[in-house]
């Protein structure tokens, strides 16, 4: 069953919005309007006419910091990347198991003492490198004068 942009996001208003932008795209709209201009849409809130693409529109802002939304879209790029990776991760065992190549207990094993500190080792190593950046510890690009 396909979703329509009314199922996405809530109904008819965004819908009845979206027709008035395609009826304006086409000709089909009452009255002409600056394509940068937000227009009140019926649920109050503003949406910009997308009948030129590649006029660039205004940022879409969440937060008082515009790099607070910026980072936001990074953590949110990441997690779909990281979703993405487990997917295709579990759909690989998933198969690897049904052909016999691997043993699916064998994955679940736990590690011996050794293997167990190495990989904590590893990842606490990760963790500093990730943790510097938040703590203000970046490494500089040059000589500090």
């Amino acid at each position: 069953m396909a979703m329509t942009a009314a199922d996405v996001h809530g109904g008819a208003l965004v819908s009845k919005a979206a027709e008035g932008a395609t009826a304006r795209r086409t000709g089909n709209g009452t009255g002409s309007h600056d394509q940068d201009t937000p227009i009140t849409s019926p649920g109050g809130g503003d949406f910009f006419d997308d009948s030129a693409p590649d006029t660039p529109r205004p940022e879409q802002r969440f937060f008082d910091d515009p790099a607070l939304d910026r980072l936001m879209g990074v953590v949110w790029a990441l997690a779909t990347e990281v979703y993405v990776l487990r997917d295709r991760q579990q759909v690989l065992e998933e198969t690897l198991a049904a052909s016999g190549a691997i043993n699916r207990a064998a994955l679940d094993a736990e590690a011996d003492p050794q293997e167990l500190m190495d990989k904590a080792a590893d990842r606490d190593a990760f963790v500093a490198h990730l943790m510097d950046n938040l703590m203000g510890l970046q490494a500089a690009k040059g000589p500090v004068r």
